[in-house]
């Protein structure tokens, strides 16, 4: 049997009960509905506080690991369970608790930019930058919506992955699903005034885009890049990093894309921006896993 049919017979009968009850009933439903909704808070409240002591369990850890070079690969592995959690904790902690963890670096960028044209593409290297920046934003009161997997939202996944995308309308993809109908899907909602956030390592069905940079053969993927182009809106590349146990979001300039070549030039420097952080951040993510990932053999 069908789980939703079986649920939608369900709450049909107990409408029909409820219509035809007394008036004097109706109160004592009320009451019924009132606790349940209390109930429901109180789990989201007991989620949002095992976040927020996970959280603080690992950045404890984290500052004890500072100071001895010798333990720098658990440093590394501390610090991508920080952001792990980070990604479930952000969207449910008040502002006033994440700006204690959260440095965002060019925020106001973000809100300039919506403002003038209405809504943006906030696009990052991998999943780990574009989800922890627009869980900050959706933080702060700006809603976002992005690709999903229907796998990714199941009830049986781990909760922090679920946890990621709380408040952000998912657009649900499977690997059968036309390239073209994703894109038509994403420029309906950009043309509707909604923001989306993405990232340049991977849309189903995609052509991967090689090209090298300092030496690196980078192979990333455009097609959201297209669809800002064709709906007129900018582009703005984020990236995220933990320094001195504080989240880092470093939110970049809005990028306007009128031509191809113009395509080309953002992957570039979202490319030469990985340089960079990786760099100036060797024990924070991404893992050599996910280098392998995006780049070749070194040229």
């Amino acid at each position: 049997m069908n789980p939703n049919k079986a649920s939608w017979r369900v709450s049909h009968v107990i409408a029909i009960v409820v219509a035809h009850l007394p008036p004097w009933f109706l109160p004592a439903i009320a009451q019924c509905q009132a606790f349940w909704e209390r109930l429901s808070s109180r789990k989201r409240f007991r989620k949002r506080v095992k976040f927020y002591r996970r959280l603080q369990e690992q950045l404890a850890t984290a500052e004890k690991l500072k100071r001895s070079p010798s333990k720098l690969a658990h440093r590394q592995a501390v610090e991508n369970v920080i952001l792990r959690y980070a990604h479930g904790y952000l969207p449910f902690a008040p502002v006033r608790y994440v700006e204690q963890f959260v440095v965002p670096n060019g925020f106001d960028l973000v809100t300039k930019a919506i403002r003038e044209y209405g809504s943006v593409v906030l696009v990052g290297l991998h999943s780990h930058w574009s989800h922890l920046c627009a869980a900050y934003a959706v933080c702060r009161g700006i809603p976002f919506c992005t690709l999903r997997r229907p796998e990714k939202t199941a009830v049986t996944h781990s909760l922090h992955k679920k946890l990621i995308f709380y408040g952000a309308e998912a657009l649900f993809i499977t690997p059968d699903t036309p390239f073209a109908a994703i894109l038509k899907a994403l420029l309906e909602r950009l043309r509707a005034g909604k923001n989306v956030f993405a990232y340049v390592d991977g849309i189903y069905g995609e052509r991967i885009h090689e090209f090298e940079v300092e030496g690196r053969l980078f192979r990333l993927r455009a097609g959201i890049l297209q669809v800002a182009r064709l709906a007129g809106v900018p582009v703005l590349p984020c990236q995220a990093s933990i320094q001195e146990n504080k989240l880092i979001l470093e939110f970049g300039p809005a990028l306007e894309i009128r031509t191809p070549d113009q395509v080309e030039d953002v992957l570039r420097m979202i490319a030469v921006s990985y340089i960079n952080y990786a760099k100036c951040n060797p024990t924070s993510l991404p893992l050599k896993q996910f280098e392998r990932q995006i780049w070749g053999k070194t040229v």
